[in-house]
């Protein structure tokens, strides 16, 4: 079973686990590979979950530089992103991407890179359920720590991932917060 068809597979379960235990917010939850359930109605639109896939880069690029002029994302850096790792992507109804969460392996598990969400979309809980995925998705994957890397103009961010029980690492420069999600840690 190739990765992408590896962490399909356990993105799908996830999404399972999460329409039975009627815990995600989210109205309509579909993952990529088409199957839908339904859960707990909120003020939130339908919304579909999918991992993304090498194909997807353009289109990732094209929304990260709409959404942060200033990020000058090459289809090339994105692309190396997907290889690198993945990324999760919510889309509404119609197909529009609504916000995105990319990751990396690093060498003590993953490097995540901030959450990217269309300015309509803002404050609706889309971040907080990709964040919620992709620590499930690192869980299951045996993958001991998240780290998310804040540039030096988003530092006000920090708050919103601290919420998330992500903890400043030492160091200068960047800001980076971490969390330990899964590893052998567990059994000690």
């Amino acid at each position: 079973m190739s990765n992408i068809s590896l962490i399909e597979h356990q993105l799908d379960e996830l999404l399972q686990t999460a329409a039975t235990l009627g815990r995600s917010r989210i109205a309509t939850v579909s993952d990529s590979m088409g199957k839908t359930s339904s859960t707990n109605r909120h003020s939130y639109e339908a919304a579909r979950l999918h991992l993304a896939e090498i194909m997807d880069a353009h289109t990732l690029c094209d929304f990260y530089n709409h959404v942060e002029p200033d990020a000058c994302e090459t289809e090339t850096s994105m692309r190396k992103w997907l290889e690198g790792g993945g990324a999760l992507v919510v889309e509404n109804d119609g197909g529009s991407i609504v916000s995105v969460l990319r990751w990396r392996e690093c060498p003590d598990g993953w490097q995540l890179d901030h959450i990217v969400t269309s300015d309509a979309y803002h404050n609706r809980g889309y971040g907080r359920w990709l964040m919620t995925k992709v620590e499930a998705l690192a869980i299951q994957r045996n993958i001991a720590t998240l780290h998310v890397v804040l540039p030096a103009d988003q530092h006000d961010l920090e708050p919103y991932y601290a919420r998330m029980g992500y903890a400043r690492d030492d160091g200068s420069g960047d800001v980076t917060l971490s969390k330990h999600v899964g590893g052998t840690w567990q059994y000690h």
